[in-house]
């Protein structure tokens, strides 16, 4: 695990620190053996990630399958053992019990390290279309992290930031560009959707 966050990824120190409390929890609370520990230190790094919430520190699933050199099919089993062992911990509540997309919006933005006038801008509107997404129940089912990241890619289209959905979808992490097409054509006869659009 050392070895490919320091060279492979180049994360910081607090990232691999993260990642082994959290493989330590994982193995406290479930014995595993062979391959699933190298998914499970996969998803360690993966949720260490998001829990340090750093700039420019989210990596994707493949990404991160890729570093450690296993299919990402290996991920998504161990992901199953890791959420099954975190249940109930501070780790699991951090992680997946996000309070609202709303939230997860203001904190998605300032990832993006935006000035703070298009910050605010783009907070602005992407919350308004977010509540939107909700009371309409447009997108049922969907993460907190997809709906947040469609609303944040609406709101930085329709600012002019001239960022791709590629560079937003690593900047915040929530969700690949192929999700995010995907919720755009579900939305694509919104208002918000067509200024994004153009």
């Amino acid at each position: 695990m050392e070895e490919v966050c320091k060279h492979l990824m180049r994360l910081p120190v607090s990232i691999l620190e993260e990642a082994k409390r959290l493989y330590a929890r994982v193995l406290e609370m479930r014995t595993s053996r062979g391959q699933i520990l190298i998914g499970i230190q996969a998803c360690a790094v993966y949720y260490a990630c998001i829990l340090q919430k750093q700039p420019g520190i989210a990596r994707n699933v493949a990404e991160v399958a890729e570093a450690f050199d296993i299919p990402e099919s290996a991920f998504t089993r161990a992901d199953k053992v890791v959420k099954e062992a975190l249940q109930g911990t501070r780790f699991f509540r951090d992680l997946f019990e996000v309070a609202n997309a709303q939230d997860l919006v203001s904190r998605s933005v300032n990832k993006l390290q935006l000035d703070q006038a298009r910050d605010r801008r783009i907070k602005r509107v992407a919350i308004d279309i977010v509540s939107d997404i909700e009371a309409r129940k447009l997108l049922q089912g969907k993460s907190t992290g997809s709906l947040s990241s469609v609303a944040i890619w609406c709101a930085v289209a329709a600012e002019g930031c001239g960022m791709s959905k590629s560079q937003l979808c690593k900047g915040i992490g929530g969700c690949t560009v192929v999700t995010l097409n995907s919720l755009l054509k579900q939305l694509g006869s919104q208002p918000w959707i067509r200024t994004a659009s153009r």
